[in-house]
């Protein structure tokens, strides 16, 4: 009987061992996954705050861009003012030349012009001149 008792005993301490081990166990993965839990948090606020962030800047880069399309554009018809101006300053200084009567003058300054780019009020200039 003595040996039954011992078993018992043993048995019953192996029992409570096995079940404090789980209880253990237990209390361990609860925290980590509630360690977990928060990391996630974490995670999902740096992913919304990234994804604001992305979004401001698409947005800045569609206005900067805008921006550039118009500075483009600008340049573009700057570009174009100062060609006509400087068609202008050219017929100009032919036309001083040709009131001075240096028609062969104005007419050599006059060669290397491009007619296509000239406005008709030049064109009649241009003309005047070359005839």
């Amino acid at each position: 009987m003595k040996s039954k008792s011992r078993f018992l005993w043993l048995y019953t301490i192996l029992l409570f061992s096995v079940a404090l081990l789980l209880i253990l166990f237990a209390g361990m993965t609860q925290q980590e996954a509630e360690t977990h839990k928060t990391t996630s948090v974490g995670l999902q606020e740096s992913v919304t705050k990234l994804t604001q962030d992305n979004e401001n800047l698409k947005a800045e880069n569609a206005s900067l861009r805008a921006e550039a399309d118009g500075v483009n554009a600008l340049k573009i018809s700057l570009e174009q003012t100062a060609d006509h101006n400087g068609r202008n300053e050219l017929l100009i200084k032919a036309m001083s030349m040709y009131c001075t009567n240096d028609i062969n003058g104005a007419r050599a300054l006059l060669a290397e012009m491009d007619i296509s780019l000239l406005t008709p009020e030049q064109l009649a200039v241009y003309n005047m001149i070359m005839k």
